[in-house]
């Protein structure tokens, strides 16, 4: 991906100046932990939390079989 947005951020700094990719870079950076925030993963405090997490969400998306 950081290639990807090395080539991004060079074509916004071009297109509209460095100023405003470099603004846009920090606002990306500042919203990349959004997913993180709205998932169950905040709720881990311990390995046998993230365990019965990873359970439960084996058994929602693959089937009870996936135990």
């Amino acid at each position: 991906m950081i290639p990807l947005a090395d080539l991004c951020g060079g074509a916004l700094g071009s297109r509209y100046g460095l100023h405003t990719a470099i603004w846009v870079g920090a606002i990306g950076a500042s919203l990349s932990i959004a997913p993180l925030l709205f998932s169950p993963m905040h709720t881990v405090r311990r390995v046998e939390d993230a365990e019965a997490l990873v359970h439960r969400l084996n058994e929602q998306f693959l089937g009870p079989s996936a135990g």
